[in-house]
């Protein structure tokens, strides 16, 4: 299978505690207000990750909420994404859930690997699913710490999904319930696993965005918003350091999800779901083709040992369904499921 191909479908504390250097303010902007950051120490040493943070005006719901995005685009270009004036984050914020986002390391406003700068195809492939599955774990121990809560809902999308899947069956007591939106799920390719070589991979806004919209399939019409053609590429540049600082063209992300994605295509899978115990959605949209329906009903079927399990499909929405028109559906499937 051909790495383009795969990049398609991954692309897709108390309070008091917190010093003032380790907490900064996003500027404001019509795209996403209201948002601060928060951050910590990563599982490596010297680097850090964020954790975006958007508290309503009153928390009226019992846990929070941390979304773990997908590969190639950050926090603020996913959940915090705002199209006509609402993010999903915002949706949820609005609805009381005290809402955050981790931006993985190498993405949005977490640090970025040293190894990113390095243009050696030797360099180490780096933000594998078993690795960051610890910043995971620090970041649910740090917003239990600033909440005084004992259990977040948990959202993935796409490689996220998987990272929420693996995290879910490591650490069950952490979990109220789960929602993975098109988590990338085994498969069982007969053909070797192509080997990701080098740290990151690339691409330019442009391409991005081209490889979103061919997502949707033959005959039918793009159903991304009107902001992802208006702004979503200017934000996702100025989300990364290094390219201003290396003077780029393309913007960068750790390789490692790509060679997770290749493994799990291939039957090498890094989460087990029958160790999954927490209330599960699993969410996609019907023109998704990874995962596709018979991937969702696998992973469904294999949710053995989860409290409760439901399936739903959004009409006309591919793997990015939460920058689509769907997105509103999305959301209220998602409340409706946490409620």
């Amino acid at each position: 299978m051909k790495k383009c191909i795969i990049m398609m479908a991954v692309s897709f504390l108390g309070m008091d505690q917190i010093s003032a250097q380790n907490t900064v303010k996003i500027p404001k902007s019509n795209k996403m207000n209201s948002i601060e950051v928060l951050k910590t120490q990563s599982h490596i040493d010297d680097l850090n990750i964020a954790i975006n943070h958007l508290q309503p005006d009153v928390i009226s719901k019992e846990y929070p909420v941390l979304f773990l995005h997908g590969s190639s685009f950050p926090t603020a270009l996913s959940f915090g994404f705002k199209m006509d004036n609402t993010s999903w984050m915002s949706n949820l914020s609005k609805n009381g859930y005290d809402v955050f986002a981790l931006d993985f390391l190498g993405y949005g406003n977490s640090d970025r690997y040293p190894e990113m700068e390095d243009n050696s195809k030797s360099a180490r492939v780096v933000g594998r699913a078993e690795e960051v599955v610890f910043d995971v774990e620090k970041a649910v121990d740090f917003i239990k710490q600033k909440t005084g809560k004992n259990k977040v809902y948990l959202i993935g999308h796409s490689w996220g999904g998987s990272v929420t899947a693996l995290y879910a069956s490591k650490f069950p007591e952490n979990i109220q319930k789960l929602v993975l939106l098109a988590a990338i799920t085994v498969r069982n390719e007969t053909d070797e696993a192509e080997k990701v070589s080098g740290s990151f991979d690339e691409m330019t806004p442009k391409q991005r965005i081209e490889a979103m919209k061919n997502l949707t399939p033959n005959g039918k019409t793009c159903q991304l918003e009107k902001e992802v053609f208006e702004s979503w590429g200017e934000i996702w540049k100025k989300s990364d350091p290094l390219l201003q600082k290396l003077k780029l063209d393309s913007i960068r992300f750790p390789s490692g999800p790509n060679q997770d994605v290749l493994d799990l295509f291939h039957n090498k899978s890094y989460y087990n779901p029958s160790m999954i115990k927490a209330p599960t959605l699993i969410i996609r949209g019907d023109w998704d083709q990874y995962p596709n329906n018979a991937d969702a009903e696998n992973l469904f079927n294999t949710l053995e040992n989860a409290a409760s399990k439901k399936y739903v499909v959004l009409k006309n929405g591919t793997h990015v369904a939460h920058l689509e028109k769907c997105r509103t559906a999305l959301y209220d499937e998602v409340l409706k499921f946490l409620f």
